[in-house]
């Protein structure tokens, strides 16, 4: 019995050619994690032109969850036919696809955690200028 059979959701991490993300979910996470764990993904790619392996369900699965934290349903939904997809005649095109969507969510994150960043106040006390005079 294989890891996701074992946690009772019936689905096999590997042989499934579906990579819904539906019964993956986990939390959500700040745009600080989100960022960190896309980065995280994109560093550890599969090679997904090859052969389908348990690493490669896992990584496809953990994709897509991730994407869809990052928003951007058109994303989301060409994200899921790639993956669903990726056993076809058009396998190395998919994979290009998927590779080029994780990317711009990362891209995405990036942006919103340096927004985030650049909005949050200082944690420093204010202090008066050495030239204002008292």
């Amino acid at each position: 019995m294989d890891d996701a059979a074992a946690k009772g959701n019936g689905t096999p991490a590997a042989a499934s050619t579906s990579y819904s993300a539906g019964k993956f979910r986990i939390m959500s996470l700040t745009p600080e994690a989100l960022y960190y764990q896309l980065g995280s993904l994109v560093a550890e790619t599969p090679e997904l032109a090859g052969p389908p392996t348990t690493e490669t369900s896992r990584w496809i699965a953990r994709a897509v969850e991730l994407v869809e934290m990052a928003g951007g349903l058109a994303d989301t939904i060409q994200l899921r036919v790639a993956t669903e997809n990726l056993d076809g005649i058009l396998r190395a095109r998919n994979a290009q696809t998927i590779r080029a969507i994780v990317q711009r969510a990362l891209a995405k994150a990036e942006l919103e955690r340096c927004r985030l960043k650049r909005r949050a106040p200082s944690s420093s006390p204010i202090r008066p200028s050495m030239h204002s005079r008292q």
